[in-house]
């Protein structure tokens, strides 16, 4: 029997010499160990085996990893029929590890042998596992909470890296308008409203990572409140205040075309009554005129006095 590991397309051969005690299969290749191979966490692991047997019957591989502190950390088993003479039997079985260091995969195979399953065969392939960890992901644009106009072409763009230099894919997804697109770097349009823009990366074994801001597309600029920043065509790092208070403008008319202007706060502030109330304003003539008659009549009363006494002595 001849056993190969199998990943992205290199074979690495393996020999095992082994005499059994059953005459119903003949395993007569080698195996060496391949401790300098190295499998990252996420890559596949498939077993080729070459057998010779001497007459049909049912067979079964059962496959086993551990890590360095001899963990298992993965197991299949995967059932095939033996036909006389020489066999091509494969299986590829996922290889996921927290731990970096060698680990080992033991497989064993069992022949069917007077109703029972028999153990005819057991050996030992070591191997340098390493864990994979996912992209590295930086969101240059757009900018968290930024403000975009709805035909604007939003440029979506980050800087990605695998820690271990794996090739890796990038895609752009919106909550309100679905696939935006893939690439470190691309621009698109978005649908009115409130997005939540997610970037994922993912490298060729499997190993991903996401990152996710919030931006708000709106129809028009003039839709915004008082001082709303809106975001740029690029990577929104300019801004542009809108005001919509007319009254602003107003007093800016105002002023003429000096370098002066008017803010709210120069306004001179005027109270206006309430409407329920009876009391009416009272302009500078009237105020004069209320301030004089007291001096006046008092003039008066005081004569009245006068007089009133000089009656009485007579």
């Amino acid at each position: 029997m001849q056993m190969i590991f199998n990943r992205e397309g290199v074979l690495r051969a393996a020999r095992l010499l082994l005499l059994t005690s059953f005459i119903l299969i003949f395993l007569t290749p080698s195996f060496s160990l391949a401790s300098d191979d190295t499998y990252f966490s996420g890559d596949n692991i498939t077993v080729d085996l070459e057998i010779d047997a001497n007459q049909e019957t049912p067979a079964q591989l059962q496959l086993m990893i551990y890590n360095p502190h001899n963990k298992l950390v993965g197991n299949a088993t995967h059932e095939f029929g033996l036909e006389k003479g020489e066999n091509l039997v494969n299986y590829t079985m996922p290889f996921v590890t927290d731990t970096e260091g060698l680990h080992y995969l033991r497989y064993d195979i069992f022949a069917d042998l007077d109703g029972g399953w028999t153990l005819v065969q057991s050996s030992t392939q070591y191997f340098d596992g390493q864990i994979n960890d996912p992209p590295l992901i930086e969101i240059i644009s757009p900018t968290e909470d930024g403000v975009y106009a709805l035909d604007e072409d939003i440029l979506f763009s980050a800087n990605v890296s695998d820690p271990e230099s794996h090739s890796f894919s990038v895609a752009w997804r919106s909550n309100v308008s679905g696939i935006i697109g893939n690439g470190t770097s691309l621009y698109a349009s978005l649908a009115e409203g409130m997005h939540l823009i997610n970037v994922t990366a993912e490298d060729e074994r499997g190993a991903a990572s996401n990152r996710s801001i919030l931006i708000q597309v709106v129809e028009s600029a003039d839709d915004q409140e008082d001082g709303v920043t809106a975001g740029t065509g690029g990577g929104g790092t300019g801004s542009a205040t809108i005001v919509t208070d007319t009254s602003l403008e107003d007093d800016t008319a105002a002023a003429g075309d000096g370098d002066a202007t008017v803010s709210p706060g120069d306004r001179e502030q005027t109270d206006v009554p309430d409407g329920d109330t009876d009391e009416t304003p009272v302009g500078p003539e009237q105020e004069e005129e209320s301030s004089f008659l007291p001096g006046f009549g008092a003039v008066f009363v005081v004569i009245g006095l006068l007089l009133a006494a000089r009656f009485k002595r007579k």
